[in-house]
């Protein structure tokens, strides 16, 4: 079945969706400022950047990419890409599922020694959050894949609603960090439910294990270029947070941490632009 939803209209919500975000987060950072310390916000991002280092030990080498591109690709030939659906299922939650065991034995091991014991909840609300996020961005690449953006949009814009909106009521009743993770948990949790409500799909374990099995190589001689310049960011984000943490401590790394958050409204539309362009780009080269 094809996808009856405008590229225009994906553009346009996923446009809508980043303009309310941080609309929204503009108030969210003046609640932040004045209810939050610096120094408790310095800890919070501190741990989320320790995770974050961690996390670069379970890449998927670009796979996962490649997986959804060659995914659009056969919905452009007019198959449905089910078994791509079900090979990114299979690789992604195998590491997601792999970090967060990692997560689990590593946090009283080493992040209880350098972040006070008081913050150490916002880990274990952190795996909740990454094993949400994952069946999230599975659902979210099957609508890509097929070319439903306006649905994909507008799971975003409801979450990032529901998260930003929550997190500034809560910081002003509780005046606590543990509210940021909670809330982020809350956004993402109503756009995996809204994700599946639009997919209906159960992956097929075994036509996910078959592709994975005979396309394997494939896969990461495609994904392994995309992969490098995402990692090489995500080394740069996490080690920059994680060294102003250890030498300037929580104070200095919560004030980096605020105004670099604060940048992302200039990129909103662009980012909007390339995600439809993509996936019409794989469509236009499947149909011939």
């Amino acid at each position: 079945m094809r996808s009856n939803e405008s590229a225009v209209s994906g553009i346009l919500l996923g446009y809508i969706a980043s303009i309310i975000n941080y609309s929204l987060a503009v108030i969210y950072f003046t609640v932040l400022t004045r209810f939050i310390s610096l120094e408790d916000y310095g800890y919070y991002n501190a741990l989320l950047s320790i995770a974050g280092i961690i996390s670069m030990f379970f890449p998927t080498l670009g796979i996962d990419w490649a997986i959804v591109r060659e995914g659009a690709v056969k919905y452009g030939e007019g198959k449905d890409p089910l078994e791509h659906y079900s090979a990114l299922f299979l690789i992604s939650i195998s590491i997601t599922m792999a970090y967060v065991i990692t997560l689990i034995i590593i946090t009283p091991l080493y992040i209880t020694s350098v972040i006070p014991e008081r913050f150490i909840g916002i880990i274990y609300l952190y795996i909740l959050y990454v094993i949400v996020s994952a069946f999230v961005n599975i659902l979210s690449s099957y609508l890509w894949m097929i070319g439903r953006f306006a649905t994909q949009s507008l799971g975003t814009l409801i979450g990032g609603m529901i998260f930003r909106i929550s997190e500034i009521i809560l910081i002003i009743m509780f005046k606590t960090v543990y509210v940021i993770i909670t809330t982020m948990l809350i956004g993402q949790i109503f756009t995996a439910f809204f994700y599946f409500y639009n997919v209906r799909k159960i992956p097929i374990l075994h036509q996910g294990i078959h592709i994975l099995r005979n396309n394997f190589r494939k896969y990461f001689s495609t994904g392994i270029q995309v992969w490098i310049l995402s990692y090489l960011g995500t080394i740069s984000t996490n080690m920059s947070i994680y060294l102003i943490y250890m030498f300037l401590g929580p104070s200095y790394t919560g004030l980096y941490t605020t105004a670099n958050n604060m940048v992302g409204a200039v990129t909103a539309l662009t980012g909007s632009v390339i995600n439809v362009f993509r996936s019409r780009l794989a469509h236009v080269y499947g149909s011939g």
